[in-house]
C-alpha cells in the first residue's frame, strides 16, 4: 500500500502541473493574439484617419 499511495499522489501532481502549462500556454496565445490584433487596429486607423 504503502508504494501504491505514493504513485497516486504523484500522477495527480503531474496533471496537475500539466493542466497548469497549458493554462499559461493558453494564456500566452491569449495575449499574442490581442497584441496583433492592437497592432492591426492600428494600422488601419492610420490607414483610415487620411479618409475621413
Amino acid at each position: 500500500k504503502r508504494g501504491g499511495g505514493g504513485e497516486e499522489e504523484e500522477e495527480e501532481e503531474e496533471e496537475e502541473e500539466e493542466e497548469e502549462e497549458e493554462e499559461e500556454e493558453e494564456e500566452e496565445e491569449e495575449e499574442e493574439e490581442e497584441e496583433e490584433e492592437e497592432e492591426v487596429i492600428a494600422i488601419l486607423s492610420k490607414i483610415a484617419a487620411p479618409l475621413k
